[in-house]
């Protein structure tokens, strides 16, 4: 390279080439010079390192690592923790209801007491209208009231089945 008998050395993770007489080498696969510091050759794993990237100078923050050339968003991983949840549930017993709207609406919420994934759940009921005068008071006790699932199922579903549609949709209180 540059004169007869030349020979350019190799370096780590690259060829050795020739470029206008100077020898140096040609990085291979995902690889890279970064540092441009010829006796440790292509140092830098462009899918793999942290500090390159995707590119050299590419930093991962935040303890983030470099996976397939992108940083990952964080560093440490932590598995969900479920929160207790209790869920009060006014259910529309009003005349609109009658019929396949109730039969769709009641058999979907049977579903949902009865899933395993509702296991755990605080869950109570209520129905509105309560009657045809509507007060606040009507609706401040439920008619089940919330309870754990699957333990509270049977009292949700009992009161499901006892009741039907009827009155009109109230707006108010």
């Amino acid at each position: 390279c540059g004169k007869c008998g030349n020979k350019c050395p190799t370096g780590a993770n690259g060829m050795p080439a020739c470029f206008d007489g100077v020898c140096g080498f040609a990085c291979t696969g995902d690889y890279q010079d970064c540092d441009k510091v010829a006796s440790n050759g292509c140092e830098a794993n462009l899918k793999t390192d942290p500090n390159n990237c995707g590119g050299c100078g590419k930093t991962c923050t935040d303890g983030g690592s470099c996976v397939n050339g992108a940083c990952e968003c964080a560093g440490v991983s932590a598995e969900a923790k479920l929160i207790p949840l209790d869920m009060y549930i006014m259910f529309d017993k009003s005349g609109s209801m009658q019929g396949a709207n109730w039969n769709s609406a009641t058999a979907a919420l049977k579903q949902f007491i009865q899933s395993p994934q509702s296991a755990g759940m605080g869950v109570g009921l209520d129905f509105f209208p309560a009657s045809s005068a509507c007060s606040v008071m009507q609706y401040s006790t439920p008619t089940v009231p919330i309870g754990v699932l699957p333990g509270n199922a049977m009292a949700l579903i009992n009161a499901i089945n006892a009741t039907t549609p009827s009155g009109n949709t109230p707006t108010t209180p």
